[in-house]
C-alpha cells in the first residue's frame, strides 16, 4: 500500500496529466467503439456505403 502525503506540485500535475490522459484514451477507445458498432449495424445494407 501507499502512503497517504501531501503532494508535491510536481507530483499534483503529473497526477492531473495522468488522469486527463486516462480519461482521453477511455474516451477515444467508446467513440471507436460506438463508431464500429453501428457501422456494423449499417453493413447490412449495401446502400449506406456512400463511397
Amino acid at each position: 500500500m501507499f502512503e497517504l502525503r501531501p503532494m508535491s506540485p510536481g507530483e499534483s500535475w503529473l497526477f492531473v496529466g495522468g488522469v486527463m490522459v486516462v480519461s482521453v484514451v477511455v474516451a477515444l477507445v467508446v467513440k471507436l467503439a460506438v463508431d464500429w458498432l453501428v457501422f456494423r449495424g449499417e453493413d447490412d445494407d449495401d446502400e449506406s456505403l456512400g463511397a
